[in-house]
């Protein structure tokens, strides 16, 4: 009986294995980068972070990105839309 159960998990793999994306070997080929990173607000506590260069990239044009839209908007300019500044 277990001899059989071992067929059919062994006979199912490759059709398992077929059923992954195309873009997995791709993804295995980039080699992971590990940087530690400081929460905002901590002094103390670290969190390991594991990316490909390519998500590390776009980690960082993303992040690029939001801050252009911030100084474009204007956002927390002092006085934006008829405020007054505080100081």
């Amino acid at each position: 009986m277990r001899s059989l159960i071992g067929l059919l998990i062994l006979a199912a793999a490759p059709a398992l294995a077929a059923d992954q994306p195309a873009t997995a070997p791709e993804a295995a080929k980039e080699k992971l980068i590990c940087k530690r990173e400081v929460p905002i607000g901590s002094l103390i506590a670290t969190r390991k972070i594991c990316l490909t260069q390519t998500q590390w990239r776009k980690r960082t044009d993303d992040g690029n990105a939001t801050a252009r839209q911030l100084v474009e908007d204007g956002a927390g300019a002092c006085g934006k839309d008829g405020g007054v500044c505080p100081f």
